[in-house]
């Protein structure tokens, strides 16, 4: 064997296997010899997979389950199909675009509006938004947030008007609708006082699908006092309620020892809202979708798991929390890393038991037919994106220039953010500080100058270094878009 190095601690050597070995054979051999006291492989490590979102640094939420562990080993499957019934989600937010499912029957829809009986299920109220960004936002892109899952499909069902009300009838059309789709998980992060035997039904009916519902937010216990779909006993729901950064249950949570099943993160929540921007939120509403994302995460490394099976896993992770004691069924909060692991092997699925009847529920929507003649383009055009370095003096004079590589004819948008923090200290009216757009006709590499507002300039005269973002949205003919991003320090 060959001495590499001698390392810093006394007696230990770092040596490599004679040609032809094995590290095992090697490893052997040294134990065996006197002058050895003991052996053992240069094992190869990794650091743990934390995104470049501008904004991870705040969602404390995503440390709080152990998101980053589990990332090392997945970061979602767009093969896992996860519902939001909500207010709808804004499409057009460059965080969420990539994820968001399209209907098969080439229409481009992303869902089904229930409220006003049409296929563009927009947020017009901002929780449907924020829901979905905490769930699958896309994650390492340079841009935003990251959600529990990156890659997860997420398919808009919009039930709750401006105002973030409505009714059950259009939300057991959603349930159907959703699991008739495919549709694994379902997130609900709403409710109400009243049982129905239809909404029971709706969720029974599909189960193969697990709904992710929220405790509620009147800190009333849900034991003794209703509140649906929280309290449906059905082996494919599980209830959650929110917990603060300590791990205690959050002032407002419902609770209840039988029918609230565990807790989340709820307090503070920053995610995706509308008009592509983020803003901290605080609710059952924002713990719920912690849960669905880490179950759109255990079925990626997991698609054989049973509905049964991923419900005991989620339920299995948690940490107890001596304050969520007799609060919880479980006693404590969501751990993602556990919840993977609990998740076991792939195992042959269960056969697909027959559908249950639905008390006459209102049909879903019909689809609309494809045109046979030819396949519509749905994949969305692949961007790199590097900043090209300069001082800050350079950039206030001729812009900061973005270069990007796009695989296909796109019309392309760079936009310069700088951290909230940022905005806030140099009196600056937004984070975004410049935009550039540009029409691309054939694939390949483009550098552009991006121009930053005449405030924005003057504010950067001040400072001695600045952290800038570059988002980079792609738009081909047939409206798919593509994003990416990357972010640089710049100084004086």
């Amino acid at each position: 064997m060959q001495r590499q190095a001698t390392l810093p601690l006394r007696g230990l050597e770092l040596v490599a296997p004679q040609q032809g070995q094995t590290v095992a054979n090697a490893v052997s051999d040294l134990e065996r010899h006197k002058g050895v006291m003991y052996a053992e492989p240069d094992y190869e490590v990794h650091a743990a997979l934390v995104p470049n979102d501008p904004f991870y640094d705040q969602e404390w939420g995503l440390a709080a389950i152990g998101a980053p562990a589990a990332w090392d080993l997945t970061t979602g499957s767009p093969q896992v199909l996860v519902a939001v019934i909500d207010t709808g989600i804004d499409a057009t937010h460059p965080d969420l675009a990539p994820n968001l499912w399209r209907n098969p029957d080439g229409s481009g829809a992303i869902g089904y509006d229930f409220v006003d009986d049409d296929t563009v299920p927009q947020d017009d109220n901002g929780h449907g938004t924020h829901v979905s960004g905490t769930i699958d936002a896309r994650g390492n892109d340079g841009f935003g947030v990251a959600g529990v899952s990156w890659n997860s499909t997420l398919m808009a069902l919009r039930v709750l008007n401006a105002a973030g009300s409505g009714f059950v009838s259009d939300i057991v059309r959603a349930d159907l609708f959703a699991a008739q789709e495919g549709a694994r998980i379902v997130n609900e992060s709403l409710g109400g006082s009243n049982f129905t035997q239809s909404e029971r039904d709706a969720i029974a009916s599909a189960p193969n699908t697990l709904f992710v519902v929220a405790a509620g937010n009147s800190a009333s216990n849900n034991d003794t006092t209703g509140a649906y779909p929280c309290d449906y006993d059905l082996p494919n729901l599980v209830c959650v309620a929110a917990s603060d950064r300590d791990g205690s249950l959050a002032s407002f949570s419902n609770y209840g020892a039988t029918n609230v099943d565990l807790s989340a993160p709820g307090v503070g929540i920053v995610s995706t809202y509308r008009f592509s921007s983020f803003v901290p939120m605080s609710g059952t509403s924002m713990a719920t979708p912690h849960v669905s994302g880490a179950a759109a995460l255990l079925l990626a490394r997991n698609p054989a798991l049973s509905v049964a099976g991923l419900r005991a896993a989620l339920l299995a992770s948690v940490s107890p929390v001596a304050a969520l004691s007799g609060r919880v069924a479980t006693g404590g909060e969501l751990r993602l890393p556990s919840a993977l692991a609990a998740a076991g092997v792939p195992s042959p699925p269960p056969a697909a038991p027959p559908a249950q009847p639905v008390a006459s529920p209102a049909p879903a929507p019909a689809p609309v037919p494809q045109q046979a003649a030819s396949t519509p383009d749905r994949v969305a055009p692949s961007l790199r994106v590097t900043i090209v370095r300069a001082r800050i003096g350079a950039v206030r004079k001729r812009g900061l220039r973005v270069a990007f590589t796009v695989s296909e004819p796109s019309r392309v948008t760079v936009t310069l953010r700088v951290p909230a923090s940022t905005r806030k200290r140099l009196h600056l009216s937004s984070t975004v500080v410049g935009t550039a757009t540009l029409r691309v006709t054939a694939a390949g590499r483009r550098v552009v100058p991006v121009r930053l507002s005449a405030r924005a300039r003057r504010a950067l005269a001040r400072v001695k270094n600045v952290r800038l973002t570059a988002s980079v949205v792609a738009v081909d003919p047939a409206g798919n878009r593509g994003i990416a991003g990357s972010a640089a320090t710049l100084r004086r």
